[in-house]
């Protein structure tokens, strides 16, 4: 019964909470660099992801999927324009076909100069019958020029919000439109403590950004100083949840992107990334103008994300994915905090230098951001020593498939474990042979979603996970 209700919690936790970002753009005025900045917490199911940097049109680093190159969620182009969005659910209808955002924000990195630009690309989409936006969403957008706003984007068309325009500065979104229904505001708890807090920063800081991105408080309860010392809604002594929280127990990745002024010269614009949650990571920055994404940053099973998982790993209940252990969170938080802080030190040095000279060559560049993926590497190499040490942890030594909830309508979780040394394909087929679904799994302890396509139909599925010298498997049903 306990294993039914907790499958049950969890699916419709996963079900009301999929795809529930949290953005920012922040106009040269509210900066501490006076240029012009962009944020964003993405809540996604799929934490698998990476960063790449692309070379069609304008070049750019841009995050995506494992997997993945012609879509992108966020980043920044070599002209000084970037983007990012969230989702929102109360300004239309989706529509079966056209393009998504990912698509939309590919086009936009490799062909915008300007946030006109951008609206004029929306224009082209929306008035092209053959192709067309599929679903509603807010962009955040900047350039080199200074402009900074929000695009609120449905199928049919947009609205643009000036954040040099506004009194403070700066815009924050959650998932809703302002232009959008009234009735249905969802995330206006995090919409709301985000304004709070910048209203306490600004003018902002990539570490004022990323405090906030790391944010664990609600209306109903302030756990701080962590570790939270009682007991909160039911949950175990010291847990809290992340439900509604800035930090959730969703965000699978962050990013804080600074952009660039007109003379600005190769220093800028820079992407900073990381990989699951913020209050337990340190980001690494990247230089668009470097020309290359550092290796433990990309492609499928790259270091940092699989890292970050596992460190999530030790914060998050297995039963009811929402419950954050703040004894296990705040002692990996203190343990990253020194090398937190030396990164933020380093970082300022630099941007004090580039006060002078923004022109630095593509080797200097690429040394810079070796030198941080490094430090922050290293740290993250001695945290999985401790914890495993601390917490006895066992490496699988078999292979192990399980999926829930079974059977499923929208959204399945399958867990592999398997040898650290181990790597796999994970393959889903239909009734009739057909492979519809591939991952590569590169890690011992892996969890994957599922969302099966709009034209997959109900019925039975196999997953089936191979390595080179053994298989599992693991039938599936899925209900329409």
């Amino acid at each position: 019964m306990k294993l039914i209700l907790n499958i049950s919690i969890i699916f419709a936790i996963l079900v009301s909470s999929v795809w529930s970002c949290t953005i920012a753009v922040f106009a040269p005025d509210a900066t501490e660099y006076g240029r012009p900045m962009l944020w964003k917490n993405r809540d996604v199911p799929n934490y698998r992801q990476q960063y790449i940097y692309v070379e069609n049109g304008h070049s750019f680093i841009a995050i995506t999927y494992q997997g993945m190159t012609e879509q992108v969620y966020g980043g920044a182009n070599d002209i000084g324009f970037g983007v990012v969005n969230t989702d929102t659910y109360n300004n239309g209808p989706n529509l079966p076909d056209g393009l998504t955002d990912g698509q939309v924000m590919y086009l936009a990195l490799s062909q915008c100069e300007s946030v006109w630009d951008f609206t004029q690309l929306l224009d082209s989409l929306l008035a092209d019958s053959t192709a067309g936006l599929r679903s509603t969403h807010c962009y955040g957008i900047m350039d080199r020029y200074g402009n900074v706003g929000m695009v609120e984007s449905n199928c049919e068309g947009y609205v643009y919000f000036s954040a040099n325009s506004s009194a403070d500065k700066y815009l924050v979104r959650a998932n809703f439109a302002i232009s959008g229904d009234d009735s249905d505001r969802r995330g206006y708890d995090r919409y709301i403590r985000a304004r709070a807090l910048m209203d306490t920063l600004a003018p902002v800081s990539v570490e004022d950004i990323w405090s906030i991105s790391a944010d664990l408080v609600t209306d109903e309860l302030d756990p701080n100083p962590l570790p939270f010392e009682g007991t909160f809604d039911g949950l175990p002594y010291g847990y809290i949840s992340t439900t509604n929280t800035i930090n959730r127990f969703m965000t699978t990745s962050y990013q804080i992107i600074l952009g660039q002024n007109f003379d600005d010269g190769s220093a800028y614009p820079i992407v900073w990334c990381g990989f699951n949650q913020p209050y337990f990571t340190i980001p690494v920055p990247m230089w668009v103008h470097s020309g290359t994404v550092h290796e433990s940053i990309t492609g499928s099973g790259n270091y940092f994300c699989t890292e970050s998982r596992f460190i999530w790993e030790q914060v998050y209940d297995r039963d009811y994915i929402n419950w954050f252990d703040t004894y296990s969170a705040s002692m990996i938080n203190e343990f990253l905090n020194t090398a937190r802080i030396s990164v933020w030190d380093m970082f300022d040095k630099y941007v004090e230098q580039w006060e002078k000279e923004t022109d630095e060559s593509v080797e200097v560049l690429r040394d810079i951001q070796d030198g941080f993926a490094v430090i922050v590497a290293a740290e993250y190499e001695q945290l999985h020593g401790l914890l495993v040490r601390e917490n006895n942890l066992q490496q699988p030594t078999e292979l192990r498939l399980d999926a829930y909830p079974k059977p499923f309508n929208s959204h399945v979780k399958l867990t592999i474990r398997l040898p650290a040394t181990v790597s796999g394909q994970l393959e889903i087929y239909d009734i009739n042979g057909r492979d519809i679904f591939e991952e590569t799994v590169n890690f011992g302890d892996s969890e994957i979603y599922w969302e099966p396509e709009s034209h997959l139909p109900s019925g039975t599925y196999l997953a089936i996970f191979r390595t080179p010298e053994k298989k599992v498997s693991k039938k599936l049903i899925l209900l329409r």
